[in-house]
């Protein structure tokens, strides 16, 4: 249990912080000023979701696997 709660915020941090990382680059970009706030919680409400699909995918794969 506790190895999965750690891959899961792995997932949070990685494919969050990617995201709010390029959306940074992609605000710079257009001239707009960066936002904190933004920033954090695109990261943690993206990652979230990105997380939880990607165990929810591997779990499926799994057992499509073993049967």
């Amino acid at each position: 249990m506790k190895t999965r709660i750690l891959s899961i915020i792995k997932y949070i941090l990685t494919l969050g912080l990617g995201f709010s990382v390029l959306s940074a680059a992609f605000d710079f970009y257009d001239g707009k000023d960066f936002q904190l706030i933004k920033f954090i919680s695109s990261a943690v409400f993206f990652g979230l979701l990105m997380s939880f699909q990607l165990r929810r995918n591997v779990k499926n794969e799994l057992t499509s696997i073993t049967k």
